[in-house]
């Protein structure tokens, strides 16, 4: 018992220290409130104290300790606030208290049990971007016109969550910005639609200089709050988790002043430094900053007739996989891409597109094909950065393809493609554009069309060849290429690749050689894999650095009317059998490019000589018998080597006879054509020994012309052609006595005449 006793007396004895010492704090406090007012201010403040009373202390709960605390907050970033203006901005806020023109509906108040929350309808999105704009936990929801007309309204966003609940009697599953709201109903979830957005004239808002883990430890203070009381002290500045009853601003400020933030508005002088912590304190505040969501997503359909999985395991071959309770990657198969226009009006393209909002990625960092980096807008950057929850979640595939077209400075969309190589160069080399058009499949989708800027169709080069697309001939074809991926055009059975230079100087090859490779790019192209073929200056800027072949997958012609167009050269198919000659022929002017039957029957481009002199009249060589090979087998008149000539030999007692342009003569038994490694064109001989002279034109038609200019010709073309470029006459004489008869002619005793050899046939003879 008296132990009893004894312990009973410790408790009084500590209970009246407490009282003692909770007295003297008391009396502490006040007389430091006492200290930092004059005199003026305090019978001032007690005199205004005394005429609002009534309506402080029934709408407010409000006494004059905290009436004083509130105006020295205010006056230190105020320092020149009176106590009759801010008795006046009291007076202001009790006067328009209860006066409510927003929202009253049943989105304000859906309960306090997550697990048992009433909706009287589906919210409605149709208007704003509230679920596309990154809302995030710890958001704060400023409404103009709220609960309390003067000051606002504040509430703070708990999440965007999708889930089933009862509607009239009907089970219905939809997606919703879910709030907590300090109201009159107390602290409660409620919901943030476009309907009341639009209605009380909402902002969002997120403080400055918080991580996403501190807003969710703020919310976390909020939502502790649950179920408590409704108390329009604004006054109040208890952010104890432990008091009884909420404002809806002071809610808000304490949750963020519980992490070390105070978002409510202190700026020197400003109307909106109001008493207490109003709505619009925090509204106006420099520590938050507020984010737009009057805005509307695209109603663009980029999977439009696209076949979707929204798993990521494809079970029937979809076009595009993705996993939509948790979507990161949009995967696409089956030719189709997700094609990106950058804000340069560069184009990319990968096989997926990647959006952030995970672990690794924050919202406002996505990727295309999981390599690109997206550039987001200014606003996506601020509205995402630490958003770590995907925004395609529980979301159509379309969604995510409307929200990164919003967010980004690219131009998102998917494409069809067999080629997607190409039809990126296609685009960010201007040569076409995107259009809708069936593909292959017979499904409208967006696909690249080319638009060249030469005709595709004609002229037709190839005409009449025989081709082969794989790159090796089975069938002995005119010309072949490996069509997947061409770089050599080669041509057989006597084609050749022809080119005129833009100077006019023909060459020709059997194979066309397109760039366009990891080696070389198509600003590099040869005739025959030898010579460069000059392009022009547009195509050394259009394709510098394009290493993709042009002609891939395009049929042969394509590749003749792309060098033609982007070259300096007119690039042509011809048939030749003395491709030597016929190019000679050309660089000397001595014929030109018809279309003819060459000698197996097919209209073709052919060299047609046009000699300045008949090839037919006169016939030197009449009566002769001729050996076109240089070994005579039958004891023929003349003898040479049609596929190769130089000298052309005369027997059996025939000469070639040249009278000279001074009236001499002279004779050997054969006749020296120049055109080969040992002398130009230019120089000739008559028997090996004496230069015969030619015209001036000739010296300069025929210089450095090492070609046999009888090549593959009757033996009278030599002779046509010699006394057409000489100054000299030359002809075939029968002499029995060479000597004596040459001698004849230059004394003047005998001249060149008709008569008969021993066979007795027709030549020319001296008589």
């Amino acid at each position: 018992m008296k132990k009893k006793m004894m312990l009973l007396l410790i408790g009084l004895i500590c209970l009246s220290c407490a009282i003692q010492t909770v007295h003297s704090e008391t009396m502490t406090n006040q007389g430091k409130l006492k200290a930092s007012l004059s005199q003026t201010e305090e019978d001032a403040l007690k005199e205004r104290f005394s005429k609002l009373r009534k309506k402080i202390v029934t709408t407010y709960n409000l006494t004059y300790e905290g009436f004083v605390k509130e105006f020295i907050y205010m006056k230190e970033c105020e320092p020149s606030l009176s106590v009759a203006d801010y008795a006046s901005r009291y007076n202001g806020l009790i006067g328009k208290t209860g006066r409510s023109i927003g929202d009253r509906s049943w989105r304000r108040n859906i309960g306090t049990d997550v697990k048992n929350l009433t909706f009287k309808s589906v919210p409605n999105y149709d208007t704003y971007g509230l679920l596309d704009m990154g809302l995030r936990k710890g958001d704060i929801i400023y409404e103009g016109n709220g609960g309390n007309t003067f000051t606002g309204h504040t509430a703070m966003v708990d999440d965007i969550v999708t889930e089933t609940h009862l509607i009239e009697g009907k089970k219905k599953t939809f997606t919703y910005v879910r709030l907590i709201d300090a109201m009159t109903d107390g602290v409660v979830y409620s919901v943030l639609d476009d309907t009341r957005a639009e209605k009380q004239n909402s902002v969002v808002l997120r403080p400055k200089e918080v991580t996403a883990q501190q807003m969710r430890q703020a919310f976390s203070f909020v939502k502790s709050q649950l179920g408590k009381p409704y108390n329009l002290n604004i006054g109040n500045r208890n952010a104890s988790r432990n008091r009884k009853d909420w404002y809806c601003s002071v809610l808000l400020w304490a949750a963020y002043k519980d992490i070390g933030l105070d978002i409510e508005s202190r700026a020197n002088g400003a109307w909106y430094n109001e008493p207490g912590v109003t709505p619009r304190d925090i509204r106006y505040s420099s520590a938050v900053a507020v984010f737009d969501h009057k805005f509307k997503l695209s109603n663009r359909n980029d999977v439009k007739n696209l076949t979707i999985s929204e798993k990521s395991n494809r079970a029937n071959n979809e076009d595009l996989a993705y996993e939509k309770s948790n979507p990161n990657y949009y995967r696409l198969y089956n030719n189709y891409y997700v094609l990106e226009k950058q804000k340069d009006g560069k184009y990319r393209a990968q096989t997926s597109l990647y959006l952030g909002g995970d672990y690794y990625r924050s919202a406002d960092r996505h990727l295309l094909g999981g390599l690109y980096e997206i550039e987001m807008t200014a606003s996506a950057k601020a509205h995402f950065k630490g958003y770590n929850y995907n925004v395609g979640r529980n979301r159509d595939a379309n969604y995510a393809f409307q929200w990164i077209n919003y967010w980004s400075t690219s131009d998102i969309s998917i494409i069809y493609s067999d080629d997607i190589t190409l039809d990126i160069l296609t685009l960010n080399y201007k040569e076409g554009k995107v259009v809708k058009e069936k593909n292959k499949h017979g499904v409208v989708t967006n696909v690249v069309k080319r638009e060249e800027p030469f005709s595709t169709s004609k002229p037709d080069y190839v005409k009449n060849l025989t081709i082969s697309e794989t790159g090796k001939r089975a069938n002995n074809e005119d010309l072949e290429y490996e069509k997947s991926n061409p770089n050599y055009y080669r041509l057989y059975n006597n084609y050749y690749v022809l080119e005129k230079q833009k100077d006019g100087k023909y060459r020709a090859q059997t194979s066309l050689f397109l760039g366009g490779s990891w080696q070389w790019p198509a600003t590099y192209n040869l005739l025959g894999g030898l010579d460069s073929i000059e392009m022009t200056a547009s195509a050394k800027t259009h394709f510098k650095g394009y290493n993709y072949n042009v002609g891939r997958n395009r049929d042969a012609n394509y590749a003749f009317q792309w060098i033609n167009y982007w070259s300096t050269s007119d690039i042509s198919i011809i048939y030749s059998d003395d491709i030597t000659l016929d190019i000679l022929t050309l660089n000397y002017k001595e014929g030109k490019v018809v279309k003819e039957k060459n000698k197996h029957g097919v209209v073709t481009n052919v060299v047609k000589r046009e000699e300045p002199f008949s090839t037919s009249k006169p016939d030197y060589v009449k009566n002769l018998t001729i050996s076109e090979k240089s070994n005579r087998a039958n004891n023929e008149d003349l003898a040479y080597e049609k596929s190769n000539p130089n000298y052309y030999r005369l027997y059996n007692n025939y000469y070639v006879l040249e009278k000279q342009k001074d009236g001499k003569y002279r004779a050997q038994t054969s006749l020296y054509l120049g055109g080969d490694y040992y002398r130009s064109a230019d120089r000739h001989l008559l028997g090996g020994l004496y230069e015969i002279e030619m015209t001036a034109s000739a010296k300069a038609h025929f210089k450095g012309y090492n070609y046999n200019v009888g090549r593959n010709r009757d033996a009278n073309y030599a002779f046509q052609w010699i006394n057409y470029w000489s100054t000299s006459e030359i002809s075939i004489i029968y002499s029995e006595n060479i000597k004596a008869d040459v001698m004849s002619l230059n004394e003047g005793k005998a001249e060149v005449s008709q008569g008969l050899n021993d066979k007795g046939q027709e030549v020319s003879r001296v008589s």
